[in-house]
């Protein structure tokens, strides 16, 4: 399966779980600087966070930090480098508290350092513009 630039080279995020009551919330994060971005917001900030990862496909866990360093909440972070992701490219997922303030806030953060909202079906979109899906598959 032959892998296809996407059309939109931006860096995506958007709460990946229900809106509803749950334990855990999902922010999914999908592009070419997907790492950078969610780098700058776990504690240490900066490009040295970047390689706080972890191997590819292994949780690991961080404390997200707001713009002046202060705790927002401490994430399960597993990024999984494209095109062996769900959408082709680099993807960082970040799993954290659930309820709709905390995870609305990691969302934030993640918009602040550089990543847009990403639009309903937009991962989808963009896992079928990769050949990471079929057009069946995506509907």
């Amino acid at each position: 399966m032959s892998v296809v630039k996407s059309l939109d080279s931006e860096t995506i995020a958007a709460i990946a779980t229900p809106r509803a009551a749950g334990a855990l919330a999902v922010i999914r994060v999908s592009g070419k600087n997907a790492r950078e971005i969610v780098g700058q917001c776990l504690a240490g900030g900066g490009k040295t966070s970047v390689n706080r990862f972890g191997a590819e496909r292994k949780s690991c866990l961080r404390v997200v930090n707001d713009e002046e360093g202060r705790r927002i909440d401490e994430c399960l972070v597993v990024w999984y480098g494209g095109p062996r992701s769900f959408t082709g490219e680099d993807v960082v997922e970040l799993s954290c508290h659930g309820g709709l303030y905390g995870s609305r806030r990691v969302l934030e953060r993640v918009l602040e350092n550089g990543a847009r909202l990403a639009r309903s079906g937009e991962f989808s979109e963009r896992a079928y513009m990769n050949g990471k899906l079929d057009l069946t598959q995506a509907e």
